[in-house]
């Protein structure tokens, strides 16, 4: 079925330019109509041979040109038939055929992992919206109000410009779960695993029967990548656990929107003793990062440093609530993109709690690259509940979280290329 499309335009082609020399003696359009209509032909029985690359990327070069060729006459002719017609379907069975050539082309990726090339672009474009952006929108709002304020170079150019920046103030941010089933293709573009110490379906189990749970993420990143693809692999149930951020990004024109997607809410100690006296189920816990923005700055492609000594509230939180901890690791987030570290600029980020430097991927562009994600669960810690520990009751389970997220790095950092030689540092 997927070589119909070249023999079809294939054969109008030939009885094109057959019918141009029968009528006008055109022995130009005789050649040009036979050589393509042959050129897809051949094109057609590559495929129908299984030479599936070769085929579809002959029909497409070859239904590009005579698009291009009809096209062209189509603007100075103005005639609909048959230049007009044949640019139409010449592009129809462009788009068809070069699609077959992405899907049936193999890319094997950093990750080791070989896809089609069709998934690896749709991996690679998806991903890049979100680095992207997060880069150049801070950019982009200050120009807004900069170009709204001196209405530069007029009004009316400044208002268009400003135009998403204005409807993302006014328009609250909201998630969309169904948006993960178009982004499955992150997920073969990073190569992405996951292994679950305690399953979803035990998870789900315990949080009907009233326990509610901090999932405990480290490290950060820039863009929390593997969280995110967690995020698409994940049933449904799942996507409805809040992630707790810092205010800012909830408020961040442009970043609330794209960023916003999968369920944000503030981070704050008030905000999080509040979803985690919910009994509704899953709906009772939350996502949170650990080290937060300060230790964006700590890790490198070289070393792993997580930003924990001195993080014990939630600890305490979860304590004094009576919910559990599950410590997660995400590897590779620190991997897929480098980032600028300057002792200013990590200062000049912990204000906002946004990363405000610049990062870069694949290309020294902020595009990361397609390494390997591997999101790691782990069990439980267990806590008591205490409803006003002390610090000794808080130590000793911060000790434990930290034991747990190390017993959690050793045992699966071998699983992931860019991690086989790095060491856990907690700072």
């Amino acid at each position: 079925m997927s070589a119909l499309p070249a023999c079809g335009l294939g054969l109008l082609t030939i009885i094109g330019g057959v019918v141009g020399f029968v009528k006008k003696g055109s022995t130009a359009s005789l050649v040009f109509g036979v050589v393509c209509g042959l050129l897809l032909f051949g094109g057609g029985l590559l495929v129908s041979k299984r030479k599936n690359v070769a085929g579809h990327a002959l029909a497409s070069t070859t239904s590009g040109a005579l698009a291009f060729a009809m096209g062209k006459r189509y603007l100075i002719t103005g005639k609909m038939m048959p230049s007009g017609m044949i640019a139409i379907l010449s592009f129809l069975t462009l788009v068809h055929h070069f699609k077959k050539t992405l899907e049936s082309k193999l890319t094997t990726t950093s990750a080791g992992t070989t896809i089609s090339s069709l998934r690896w672009w749709q991996g690679f474009f998806l991903s890049s919206i979100f680095s992207v952006v997060y880069l150049l929108t801070p950019v982009y709002n200050i120009s807004a109000v900069v170009l709204l304020c001196m209405q530069y170079p007029t009004r009316r150019y400044a208002i268009a410009y400003a135009a998403p920046f204005l409807l993302s103030v006014i328009i609250p941010s909201t998630e969309m779960c169904f948006l993960a089933k178009y982004m499955t293709s992150m997920l073969d573009y990073f190569g992405y695993e996951e292994i679950l110490e305690i399953s979803n379906e035990e998870t789900l189990k315990r949080v009907n029967s009233g326990q509610n749970y901090i999932l405990a993420m480290q490290p950060h990143g820039v863009v929390s990548f593997c969280s995110l693809c967690s995020w698409v692999n994940t049933e449904p149930e799942f996507r409805r656990i809040k992630t707790g951020v810092a205010s800012v990004l909830l408020k961040f024109p442009i970043l609330k929107h794209v960023m916003g997607i999968y369920g944000l809410t503030p981070a704050s100690g008030s905000n999080v003793k509040k979803i985690l006296n919910r009994k509704d189920g899953i709906d009772g816990s939350i996502v949170l990062y650990i080290g937060g923005i300060a230790e964006l700055f700590k890790s490198s492609r070289k070393e792993e440093r997580l930003y924990l000594k001195k993080r014990k509230g939630f600890i305490k939180i979860a304590l004094r609530e009576g919910s559990d901890v599950i410590p997660v690791y995400l590897f590779g987030n620190t991997s897929v993109l480098t980032v600028l570290k300057t002792s200013f600029l990590a200062a000049l980020s912990r204000k906002p709690q946004m990363s405000l430097t610049y990062f870069w991927g694949k290309w020294m562009l902020p595009i990361p690259r397609d390494e390997k994600l591997l999101y790691v669960r782990g069990r439980p810690l267990n806590l008591p509940h205490i409803p006003e520990p002390t610090n000794e009751d808080v130590d000793k389970w911060h000790a434990k979280y930290c034991d747990e997220v190390k017993r959690i790095f050793d045992s699966y950092k071998e699983k992931v290329p860019a991690y086989k030689h790095k060491t856990l540092y907690f700072d």
